[in-house]
């Protein structure tokens, strides 16, 4: 598993906002390592939130990702399964993607835009 990976690992680890409604933040990016050339992290969805301050207090891992130098991508999904219920659903699962995707030359040092085919 990733997870096991990164904390057994002496590399950079932090913690990325992806997408806020207001001041709920609803997914974010943990457990992150970056190299040169890669870069490997656990996107959390945030379920239930404390109130006062307003910070996640309940979350489940969405899915777990590395993104090489050259765009070449894995996703692993938990139990290869995931529920999507109506177009909200599609279109926050595309948006995560999307804003993961636009992170990466920012996080790995020698990503190749031109080879990844990065627009």
């Amino acid at each position: 598993m990733i997870l096991n990976r990164l904390k057994n690992r002496d590399k950079q680890i932090d913690m990325t906002e992806l997408i806020k409604d207001d001041e709920y933040l609803k997914y974010y990016i943990d457990n992150e390592l970056i190299e040169d050339y890669r870069w490997e992290f656990e996107v959390y969805e945030v379920s239930s939130w404390d109130m006062e301050p307003v910070k996640p207090c309940d979350t489940e891992l969405f899915f777990k990702a590395s993104i090489k130098w050259d765009g070449c991508s894995h996703v692993w999904i938990e139990d290869g399964y995931m529920h999507i219920c109506g177009g909200d659903n599609w279109r926050i699962i595309s948006e995560v993607f999307d804003k993961v995707w636009k992170l990466a030359p920012e996080k790995i040092k020698n990503f190749d835009k031109d080879i990844a085919d990065y627009e």
